[in-house]
């Protein structure tokens, strides 16, 4: 574990050094949220997740930081993850976890929810397409964030039922994920994406609106990210407005990872309620 009083600098390209220089960088999930840092050999230094998301995340190019041995305070809070099975919402349930919330993953098969952290797990068995089953789970959710998707030959309308059940649960608030490109981010998104869009996504595209619209009406956020991949949290990630999205002719790759940490930080900091935004890698 290094000094307190280590200071660290971010780059005007987005590496993270020390004061001699040498690099560092987001630790993986296993270093425990107690460790600062330890070495990591043959490579940068690394800093422990959680000291690098409350230390550097936000912190301007050019700007200097100061680590410490203590953690900063982070309100334990109650959120319920849906889709927790799937590929993002895997991530979520873990990095909610590795966050030291109390966590509720709810999926049509809890077993294969395997997580762990700092934070405490309930698994929960329901469907979203089984209005008794999702209402019995979602009963005194706290802050309700989706990973739901629509899979591959499942007929629309999975989003729509998700979105109406996390709404009339009563909870605090729900955090949405959807595709940029969709909906109200369409005018946003290239020519081309919208057609490659409007093509893939045809008979989806009514069930994805009308969920966005549900949560975006009653006050909950919607993330429109761009092609998701397996990637790992990037230590550059930052989310803006929607009138602020980078215009491309096809909108960045972001990871799965960063999706996950965009959409805790507005579940733990609320910066866009009844707004969409845009979590970017860079």
């Amino acid at each position: 574990m290094i000094e307190a009083g280590v200071h660290l600098v971010r780059k005007a390209g987005g590496e993270v050094t020390d004061v001699q220089g040498d690099p560092w960088r987001p630790g993986s999930r296993d270093i425990p949220a107690s460790a600062l840092s330890r070495p990591h050999a043959g490579g940068p230094k690394v800093l422990s997740t959680l000291r690098w998301r409350s230390l550097v995340h936000d912190i301007p190019a050019g700007r200097t930081v100061t680590a410490g041995h203590h953690q900063p305070q982070r309100i334990i809070m109650k959120l319920t993850i849906l889709g927790a099975t799937g590929a993002t919402g895997r991530e979520l349930t873990q990095q909610a976890l590795d966050r030291g919330h109390d966590v509720t993953a709810i999926a049509r098969q809890p077993e294969r929810i395997d997580a762990s952290g700092s934070g405490s797990l309930t698994r929960v068995q329901a469907d979203v397409l089984d209005p008794e089953s999702i209402d019995q789970a979602l009963k005194g959710a706290g802050l309700i964030l989706s990973g739901l998707g629509i899979a591959a030959k499942e007929a629309p309308g999975v989003l729509t039922a998700g979105a109406r059940a996390a709404v009339e649960s009563g909870a605090d608030n729900v955090i949405w994920l959807a595709a940029f490109g969709t909906g109200d981010s369409a005018p946003y998104a290239g020519a081309l994406t919208r057609k490659l869009l409007g093509t893939f996504m045809k008979k989806e595209m009514t069930d994805r609106v009308t969920a966005d619209t549900t949560v975006l009406r009653s006050g909950g956020t919607v993330f429109h990210a761009g092609p998701m991949s397996e990637g790992p949290l990037s230590p550059t990630m930052r989310t803006v407005p929607l009138d602020q999205a980078p215009r491309r002719v096809f909108p960045a790759r972001i990871s799965r990872a960063t999706i996950a940490a965009a959409m805790l930080d507005e579940a733990e900091n609320p910066r866009y309620p009844g707004r969409i935004a845009i979590p970017l890698e860079r």
